[in-house]
């Protein structure tokens, strides 16, 4: 089994267990529901059949499963995904993906090579709902199910902005739902061999935390680790944030071979709740405003497992002056997109309270060429429109520029590129 790390078994478990046996009958806690999310199945037939095993005896009556990504180990390959197809079938009775929402979803990976036309032939074929029903081939795309709203992103391509992050912003800054849930494949923060991703905690960890998210998972490392609720505000080590913090769950230990989980890797110690080298899967139950998480090996051991109560949502606690959204809870200057753009970009930055802004741009020289905002400005998320031109209205050349946000004592960069 590799590491070996007791299950937490606590007094809020035992409680919410018993209060579920005493009302559920009633239909205190609304309509009950769950879901399972795992990752990297990799074509690791023998493991990958022994975790579906355990789904299908320990989380029967599940509404849907998603997988975090490298579905297959090679996308292009029609005898990988056969194989999946095949266990799939076999233990599950199929993919369903003819349901609404489909059964079985899933992010793509790198090993699901959707930037190859075989891979994305592939995915549409063994994962043909999720075109169907969302658009977008199927890589990214939006969903609700009864109170809880599921983003799920593509990480494996060149540019986090474009299309994908103009529905995120719309999803979470428009969202009705009790609970919010991402799924993508490159986890933030990494506990082995792979790298801290500091572009996704700018462009997609700090608005999704700054609106509520309440879990993101993600797969690529293989192995499990969970965070405590963490204040993702685009630093490396970020605070944490018990109550209204968002949770990263790392679920790659879905049959690919296992790696060594570093629970200190780059200095994370701090942000983790619990960790294992074994293969298993994620297991959410919900009933309104209660979540009872639980991650199950693959020999139905429950390894983890904890409450959550649902984060705030943009909205759902208006405050005078925001037009009904939730004031954010960190300065941040997020990516331009789109990025690279031509002929024009926009810029957004976030201000917790009101603030003396000023959002400059620079060439790579670090020359000034223009001032876009330079006043005092209301606590809440902003837009502004750069047009690529200089304090003169010149039309500026092809290059690397930077826009550069200072408030009060909050200063950032964000590089832009321009390609005419």
């Amino acid at each position: 089994m590799g590491y070996t790390v007791q299950h937490r078994s606590s007094k809020r478990m035992a409680l919410y267990i018993a209060l579920c046996a005493l009302y559920l009958p009633l239909g205190m806690f609304g309509q009950s529901w769950k879901f399972i999310v795992y990752g990297d199945t990799r074509s690791n037939d023998d493991k990958h059949r022994e975790v579906l095993q355990s789904m299908a005896a320990n989380s029967p009556g599940y509404a849907f499963i998603l997988n975090a990504g490298d579905v297959v180990n090679n996308g292009t390959s029609t005898s990988d995904w056969e194989i999946w197809q095949e266990a799939v079938d076999d233990i599950l009775g199929g993919s369903g993906q003819s349901s609404i929402p489909p059964r079985y979803m899933a992010t793509p990976g790198n090993h699901d090579n959707l930037d190859q036309s075989a891979g994305l032939a592939n995915w549409h074929a063994y994962l043909p709902g999720q075109a169907q029903q969302f658009g977008n081939e199927g890589k990214f795309f939006v969903f609700d199910y009864l109170n809880a709203r599921f983003v799920i992103l593509d990480s494996d391509v060149s540019s986090l902005t474009g299309a994908q992050y103009t529905m995120l912003l719309n999803a979470i800054e428009q969202n009705p739902k009790t609970w919010l849930f991402t799924v993508w494949h490159n986890p933030i923060f990494d506990f082995g061999p792979k790298s801290y991703e500091d572009e996704i905690h700018d462009t997609w960890g700090i608005p999704l935390y700054q609106n509520g998210c309440d879990i993101m998972f993600m797969g690529h490392a293989h192995y499990y680790v969970r965070t405590k609720k963490l204040g993702l505000n685009g630093d490396k080590h970020p605070p944490l944030d018990p109550d209204d913090g968002t949770v990263q769950i790392v679920a790659g230990n879905g049959a690919a071979s296992l790696k060594t989980v570093d629970p200190d890797n780059e200095g994370n110690g701090y942000m983790v709740e619990n960790y294992i080298k074994d293969y298993g899967y994620c297991e959410l139950s919900i009933n309104g405003n209660v979540l009872q998480y639980r991650h199950i090996l693959r020999d139905g051991t429950i390894f983890d497992e904890e409450i959550y109560d649902p984060n705030p949502k943009t909205g759902s606690t208006p405050i005078a002056g925001t037009g009904g959204a939730e004031l954010p809870r960190a300065y941040n200057l997020h990516q331009n997109y789109p990025n690279p753009f031509n002929p024009s970009t926009t810029i957004e930055f976030s201000l917790p309270v009101d603030s003396e802004v000023s959002l400059k741009v620079y060439n790579n020289l670090g020359q000034e060429v223009t001032t876009l905002v330079s006043e005092a400005l209301a606590a809440g998320r902003h837009r502004v429109v750069w047009n690529a031109e200089d304090v003169y209205g010149n039309r500026l050349p092809s290059g690397i520029y930077m826009s550069l946000l200072r408030a009060s004592s909050f200063t950032k960069a964000v590089k832009m590129v321009l390609l005419r």
